[in-house]
């Protein structure tokens, strides 16, 4: 079984003998228009009392769980969008 390549703009299967390239244009312009961008996941950081970073998640909630079972339970702790931490800090 073969690996029909596509084209990484428009989805569509790339024409023969244009299989190793990544988009259409070669003999032509795409056939259909653009495919939809994926919207952009968002990560999450847990930092610990000074605002250093020690772990990432794709889920505040599991960052949330992850950070109560870590942290002992007078230590503070912050689940912010990684936008948000110093990037110095990393």
């Amino acid at each position: 079984m073969s690996v029909k390549e596509t084209c990484e703009l428009c989805g569509e299967p790339m024409p023969p003998g244009e299989e190793m390239f990544k988009f259409h244009g070669y003999s032509g312009p795409c056939p259909k228009p653009p495919l939809a961008k994926q919207p952009k996941r968002q990560w999450y950081a847990v930092t610990c009392h000074v605002g250093i970073p020690v772990a990432t998640f794709a889920d505040a909630d599991a960052a949330a769980r992850w950070a109560k079972d870590y942290f002992a339970a007078n230590t503070p702790y912050a689940v912010r969008p990684i936008e948000e931490v110093d990037a110095g800090a990393w």
